[in-house]
């Protein structure tokens, strides 16, 4: 257990992340793939659920049926099916959410990390973390507004330039529209990430230090306020580090393939064993997700939590605190 705390700089918080991913390889493993159980347990329900109001819906006179989210929608039990269905993926991947920001809390504070307590710690916060979403998401109407005005501006100037391009015609007249189509999803993207990025600590707040709803949001907001470019960067700079490890792994795994494939044309020459070199490399495909999802993927959770205790020990003085009492602590075990 470490005597003292300190405010990190952006590279030692990308180091313990990493570190403490290391550390606690197999405990997250363990947990990843338990989940996966789980979304495979719900989503085998959920088709069968879902295939048998289908067909129930489609019994009771619903016509010209072109979809099954068609079916659901056309009546009121369908959409309620779909609501419950959705509630109950969310509420499983808010609970990974949950239990992987225990591991890493309770490695990153130098506590007994189990299995056991990120299952207890996950399905205990499934009520909290999902009103602290049903906040978040009344919170994010004055966003859609701004999203809804930016596509009313778009709109109007790429409706402008179309009619323009009708009498001027030419590879120069679609610059104007391929200009404002990026400006569009640049500022849509932007409005987004900021909203992302100023609630990025909500889950954190409400399972490390019990809040709920906007208490959640604001004490995120706060966190955040003041360094919002910088948690920004932080966040961007890790996510992309993360995307160069899978893009290797995925790149890795193709440059085999592609050899292998050649090397099987070449030698056989035949076409369906080369068409069969390919269907086993789409195949592959499945290992590495599985491989990235469950020892890649929660690095960036590990990431985000420490990056919340930073801040914490920026704005609460937290750093302080922990100290004391692990000194406390130590000189009481010491008598």
């Amino acid at each position: 257990m470490e005597e003292t705390y300190k405010i990190m700089e952006k590279t030692e918080v990308i180091d313990k992340s990493f570190s403490i991913h290391k550390k606690n390889l197999i405990t997250l493993a363990i947990f990843v793939v338990a989940y996966g159980l789980i979304y495979l347990v719900a989503a085998i329900l959920g088709a069968l659920i879902g295939g048998v109001s289908v067909i129930g819906l489609i019994g009771s006179g619903i016509e010209n049926p072109s979809s099954a989210v068609e079916i659901l929608g056309k009546s009121a039990g369908g959409i309620l099916i779909i609501l419950v269905l959705g509630s109950l993926f969310l509420g499983i991947t808010l609970a990974r959410n949950a239990g992987i920001i225990n591991i890493a809390s309770n490695a990153f504070l130098g506590k007994n990390v189990s299995v056991e307590e990120a299952f207890l710690v996950s399905f205990k916060s499934i009520p909290r973390l999902i009103g602290v979403t049903i906040a978040g998401i009344i919170w994010f109407i004055p966003f859609l507004v701004g999203i809804g005005v930016v596509g009313f501006i778009y709109g109007k100037s790429a409706n402008s330039i179309y009619m323009s391009n009708l009498i001027n015609t030419g590879p120069a007249s679609m610059v104007g529209i391929v200009i404002s189509t990026i400006i569009f999803v640049a500022i849509i993207m932007l409005i987004i990430y900021t909203y992302i990025t100023l609630h990025r600590f909500a889950i954190h707040t409400a399972i490390l230090e019990d809040l709920s709803f906007f208490k959640a949001l604001k004490k995120s907001r706060q966190l955040v306020k003041g360094e919002f470019w910088k948690i920004f960067g932080i966040l961007m700079a890790f996510y992309i580090i993360v995307g160069g490890i899978k893009f290797s792994i995925y790149a890795l795994m193709g440059e085999i393939s592609l050899i292998g494939g050649l090397i099987t044309k070449f030698t056989s020459g035949s076409e369906e064993m080369l068409a069969n070199s390919l269907m086993a490399s789409s195949l592959s495909r499945i290992p590495v997700n599985l491989f990235t999802s469950v020892f890649v993927a929660p690095v960036a959770d590990i990431l985000v939590t420490i990056l919340y205790y930073n801040q914490r020990f920026k704005k609460d003085g937290y750093d302080l605190k922990l100290t004391l009492e692990n000194i406390k602590r130590n000189s009481i075990g010491e008598n």
